[in-house]
């Protein structure tokens, strides 16, 4: 995977668990827009929380932590 797809998959995530979990419809876009188009940074920290324990539980659950 080139970095570019990289990023524009994580950001699809981001994105999602923003949305979908915590009804935040701009929560990913510090991380995936120029930052001369950003207004707040207060959620990516949430976000990202999320998906880390996400990972860590399906890591858990496989034996793998």
């Amino acid at each position: 995977m080139e970095t570019k797809e990289v990023i524009t998959a994580y950001c699809e995530l981001s994105g999602e668990v923003a949305n979908k979990v915590f009804h935040w419809h701009h929560a990913a876009d510090c991380f995936c827009t120029p930052h001369e188009e950003n207004w707040s940074y207060q959620y990516e920290s949430h976000v990202l929380d999320y998906i880390r324990a996400a990972v860590h539980e399906k890591m858990q659950r496989d034996g793998k932590l």
